[in-house]
């Protein structure tokens, strides 16, 4: 079987990774000349040109989403599947894409469901965290029930766990809405810990550990903000479409929860002599990725202030953090005025005290993309 992966950012390079043991005639396209280059360095098959995929059987598209669907719909015009192969469209899509997708297909004579087959299997993973592309319960849908069944073919022998959909548009809203989801949750969290700390001395985790007793009941933790390129991006997609007063609350109270924060940060450091050691910067715990990152956001923030600020991060090189802007420290031992470390505001010695302890740290952006 021969297929192509279209768009070879961090999701589709991903996918080919995991594809190619299984998938060994596969190809990735991608219009970046640079990003071709390096993959191709990288061992990867990987080209610039739709001239180079011929006698593709299985199309698979991971083409990034902006603001917009007309990158996704512009393949309607640029792809030309063969005689009963499938295109799968993983990328994450407003309702109504694959309709408009099918639509420009047929303009050309390609009939979704008797010419080609054509599914939406929107992708699931956290990037650092999952095993594989692969791992996590994928839901799919298809242009028509024929299309279903043939995506349904490709993917049961790679995805353990199919959850077969018979309106396409309800894969379409699936993604957008489990991440709306989340973000929804995390702002509320936010919220609360914002009382908290509006109520001087009143402890956030205290009080979660206390709310989460309940069994029905789970109050997330919080972080610098919520960071990562999917749920912000997500939830605006959502609320363009259904525009709710819950959806805009939410990402208001995330904007004013990391004002507070780093309103507050720079309040305690002027007042201590201006020092402040941000301990971990990566976009999400555990993760060393500053793509969309709000600890680089809270760092740059207090710079601009006129604070002195350092972080650690041993999971990023120095010369990482410098790019950058900002100055990296070996160690988290130093007479740092204000340590924050992951959003939570310590002094030197509770710093010492929380290292020399086990934490289990959450994953905020479950699921990724």
């Amino acid at each position: 079987m021969r297929c192509a992966v279209i768009g070879m950012g961090r999701i589709g390079a991903s996918v080919y990774q995991d594809l190619a043991p299984r998938l060994p005639s596969i190809i990735g396209l991608d219009i970046d000349g640079k990003r071709v280059a390096e993959l191709a360095a990288q061992g990867f098959r990987v080209t610039t040109d739709f001239q180079d995929c011929t006698d593709i059987d299985v199309w698979i598209i991971c083409t990034a989403t902006g603001r917009n669907m007309e990158t996704i719909l512009s393949l309607g015009a640029a792809l030309t599947p063969g005689p009963g192969s499938l295109v799968s469209v993983e990328s994450t899509l407003l309702p109504g894409t694959m309709g408009d997708l099918a639509a420009r297909f047929a303009s050309r004579g390609f009939r979704a469901g008797q010419d080609f087959f054509l599914v939406h299997v929107p992708h699931r993973v956290m990037l650092g965290c999952d095993a594989s592309t692969l791992s996590m319960p994928r839901v799919i849908g298809g242009i028509t029930p024929h299309c279903l069944d043939k995506g349904m073919a490709f993917y049961r022998p790679l995805v353990s766990d199919l959850v077969p959909v018979t309106d396409i548009r309800v894969a379409e809203l699936s993604k957008i809405v489990e991440n709306s989801l989340r973000f929804v949750d995390i702002a509320f969290a936010e919220t609360v810990a914002a009382i908290c700390a509006a109520a001087q001395g009143l402890d956030f985790q205290s009080l979660r550990q206390a709310v989460n007793s309940k069994g029905n009941v789970r109050l997330l933790d919080v972080d610098y903000g919520i960071g990562g390129e999917c749920l912000p991006k997500d939830i605006g997609f959502l609320n363009r479409v259904f525009p709710s007063p819950v959806l805009s609350g939410a990402v208001e109270a995330d904007l004013r929860y990391r004002e507070d924060l780093q309103g507050r940060a720079l309040a305690a450091a002027l007042a201590g002599g201006r020092s402040v050691l941000v301990d971990g910067v990566g976009y999400k715990p555990g993760i060393a990725d500053l793509s969309f990152s709000r600890a680089v956001e809270t760092a740059k923030s207090l710079q601009a202030a006129g604070a002195r600020v350092f972080v650690y991060d041993p999971l990023f090189p120095d010369e990482v953090l410098k790019k950058e802007g900002l100055v990296p420290v070996a160690t988290p031992e130093g007479p740092y005025d204000l340590i924050i470390r992951r959003g939570r505001f310590l002094t030197p010695q509770e710093a010492q005290e929380v290292r020399g302890m086990r934490e289990v740290q959450e994953v905020h952006n479950w699921p990724e993309s």
